[in-house]
């Protein structure tokens, strides 16, 4: 067991969690998570002489340097991109652990424990009474899908029993925030518990890999077309009246605006102007169509080569946990930001680890 790897997970739940305080923008906690991981990047980079896993090529690394960089600045003079970046160097760094299951599981129980006793606090007190809703219920989603990890792994008795006790108490927690993205990504994560088998067979199929990656611009396609119909009033006013929201929350709206942009700004605005709540959309508002099939395609490719070791339930689970997160940016914010929550990200990283460890052992 070793406990910087259980210190480093938990060093970067603690990050996701202040770096959009009030404390965090006093004490520029997100340059400073930026930094110790650009260092840690460097070390392993040139000291170690470690690459990503899978490959990068030269005109993809080309192409993330120009469109996710350069070419952004060009247009706004802002380095959002590069900032948003470092979220990439968090994959490459935690790739380079291979992490066990018993370091997997208990740190995904500590960051389960992490996760209620901020949600608890907030629901149940003042101390974080200025915080936004669905930032709250973002980092406890986040919090469970990671605790899943230690849910799936668990053969006692009495542990999955106290598993599924933290797991009402969740819910009833994430239920009190309001937030209804919170509430229908916790019900597929309990889901995907009781059906380990099948999901494997489901993110084993290339097609259904393709359709997770582009599902955030499928949805927001939808919506949006949705709106632009006559009968879409009625719809908005019954959701009001019975919710005390617009449907889509005005959601619609932002989606909307960042296609209307797209002739205007076709290599994006170069800035997150605004916060699209949707993380395919984002990148398309803000790197353009190329940077956008640059980023699907990146994703795309760690999730193929991570599926060829299912059979590992780190990789598993990590893939698992990571696909979930990434739906659920289909209908909100911090995936894709100038300082993005780097929980999935580790998660992400975490899984490939193992899969270094594989083919270098072939």
């Amino acid at each position: 067991m070793r406990i910087f790897v259980i210190l480093a997970i938990v060093l970067i739940w603690i990050f996701s969690l202040v770096n959009e305080s009030g404390f965090g923008l006093s004490f520029h906690t997100g340059e400073k998570m930026n930094w110790l991981i650009f260092i840690w990047f460097l070390y392993l980079f040139l000291v170690k002489k470690r690459t990503f896993i899978p490959t990068m090529n030269k005109v993809s690394l080309i192409g993330f340097i120009l469109f996710f960089i350069f070419v952004p600045f060009c247009v706004s003079t802002e380095w959002d991109g590069a900032t948003y970046l470092v979220s990439f160097l968090t994959i490459f760094c935690f790739s380079n652990i291979n992490i066990s299951t018993k370091e997997l599981s208990l740190s995904a129980f500590i960051i389960g424990l992490l996760g209620l006793g901020l949600i608890t606090i907030y629901v149940r007190t003042e101390i974080l009474s200025g915080w936004n809703d669905n930032a709250i219920a973002m980092l406890t989603l986040f919090s469970f899908i990671y605790f899943s990890i230690f849910f799936n792994s668990s053969r006692k008795k009495w542990v999955r029993f106290l598993c599924w006790m933290m797991t009402f108490i969740y819910s009833v927690q994430i239920a009190e925030t309001d937030s209804r993205g919170g509430m229908l990504f916790m019900l597929i994560a309990i889901i995907m518990m009781f059906c380990r088998d099948i999901t494997r067979k489901i993110i084993l199929s290339f097609k259904t890999r393709a359709l997770i990656i582009y599902f955030p611009l499928i949805i927001a396609i939808i919506v949006v077309w949705i709106a632009s119909q006559s009968w879409f009033e009625e719809l908005d006013n019954w959701s009001l009246l019975n919710y005390e929201k617009p449907i889509f929350n005005g959601r619609d709206r932002l989606w909307k605006v960042a296609f209307d942009d797209i002739m205007n700004y076709p290599f994006g605005r170069g800035e997150f102007v605004i916060n699209y709540h949707n993380s395919v959309v984002a990148c398309i508002g803000v790197f353009g169509v190329i940077g956008c099939f640059l980023w699907c395609n990146f994703f795309k490719r760690q999730l193929t080569v991570m599926s060829k070791y299912l059979g590992d339930y780190v990789v598993y689970a990590c893939m698992c946990a990571f696909i979930l997160i990434y739906l659920q940016q289909s209908v909100e914010l911090g995936f894709i930001s100038p300082m993005p929550n780097m929980l999935p990200y580790m998660i992400l990283g975490l899984g490939l680890g193992k899969v270094r460890w594989y083919e270098r052992k072939q």
